[in-house]
């Protein structure tokens, strides 16, 4: 079996509770665990298993500070770390600059178009069910008359979700 690396920090970027549970998890292990969130979720980077590093509180669009923070303005003692995205708009980020970031830090080893499909929430149940697992139904509704006609078929209870939360 092989042995846990737990030389290389780790960069969670986005999410709340899940990044939370992330570096709590990685913490347990003796994984550094940096925690790059929204200055209104920046209670999740106080996780006694987050490592305090200044400049990892988002400020101004989340975008715009992981570019300066990661690309523009590189930290050395973030360099070579691995970088995961817990939240679509840390996806999105991963995805638009997918080929600098390689050169600097360690991504997961997924196609760049496998990020679109996560980030486009019918194509993700698309991709759960060609995978074989079992997806919440999804429907489309543009209209009043379109609840009416799926109400039929709807299971409570209900999750109403834009298909790009992120930009919603």
């Amino acid at each position: 079996m092989k042995a846990l690396d737990t030389q290389t920090p780790v960069l969670v970027l986005g999410g709340a509770e899940n990044s939370l549970s992330v570096a709590r998890s990685l913490g347990r292990q003796g994984i550094a665990a940096f925690v790059s969130a929204s200055s209104d979720r920046a209670a999740t980077s106080y996780s006694r298993f987050s490592v305090d590093f200044p400049g990892l509180t988002v400020s101004g669009s989340d975008i715009d500070h992981w570019r300066r923070l990661l690309l523009e303005n590189p930290a050395d003692e973030l360099q070579g770390a691995v970088v995961m995205a817990m939240s679509d708009v840390a996806i999105a980020f991963i995805r638009e600059h997918d080929r600098e970031l390689r050169q600097r830090y360690l991504l997961e080893r997924n196609d760049v178009e496998i990020r679109a499909g996560l980030l486009d929430k019918l194509e993700t149940l698309r991709l759960a069910e060609r995978a074989g697992l079992n997806a919440p139904k999804a429907f489309s509704i543009c209209s009043g008359q379109d609840i009416r006609t799926i109400l039929p078929d709807v299971n409570f209870p209900v999750l109403v979700k834009p298909i790009y939360s992120h930009l919603f």
